[in-house]
Order: structure tokens, then C-alpha cells, then sequence
């Protein structure tokens, strides 16, 4: 996993700085808040997380490229791994 970036204003301009700090979040929540949390909570808890970041972002006055649900779903789902995940079970059918 890169490194945390501090400025929130990569945050805001970065999908990949913004799941690194995504990431970071719900890896405290892991270990901190709700160890028992795993499987498709995590991927649940990424997504949630990304958007409130987002939204936090946009309300802070830093303008995210698009609308910040979107935003931080994308951030969610690269911070959780997901879209490896939904890949994997696709290609079960197949």
C-alpha cells in the first residue's frame, strides 16, 4: 500500500491518495473499533468511509473532479479491493 499522503488537497485531486487514506481508516477500524469486521463489511465500510471523506472534502472547500459520491465510491472500491473481488466473481460463470 503507498504511503499516506497529508495534504488533503491530493486528497481531493487523486482517487489513489484518497483510498490510501481510506484505507488507513478502515484498517484503525479493524484493529481499533470492530476487529470482528471482514469479508464484504470491509468492502461495505471502504465504500462508506470513501464517500463521507469525499463529502468531507467537498464541504472543507476542496473541490473533488467529480460528484463526491462518486469520488468516493471509486476510492472505497480501490482502497477495499473490490473491483478485484467482482472480477474474481465474474469470471466464476464463465
Amino acid at each position: 500500500m503507498q504511503d499516506v499522503p497529508l495534504n488533503p488537497s491530493q486528497w481531493a485531486t487523486d482517487v489513489g491518495a484518497l483510498a490510501a487514506v481510506v484505507g488507513f481508516v478502515v484498517s484503525f477500524i479493524r484493529k481499533h473499533l470492530a476487529p470482528g469486521l471482514d469479508g464484504l463489511a470491509v468492502v461495505g465500510t471502504s465504500l462508506a468511509v470513501g464517500v463521507a471523506a469525499a463529502y468531507g472534502l467537498d464541504l472543507a472547500g476542496y473541490r473533488v473532479p467529480e460528484h463526491p459520491f462518486d469520488y468516493g465510491l471509486q476510492a472505497g472500491l480501490v482502497a477495499s479491493g473490490a473491483t478485484a473481488y467482482l472480477k474474481n466473481l465474474l469470471k466464476v460463470g464463465k
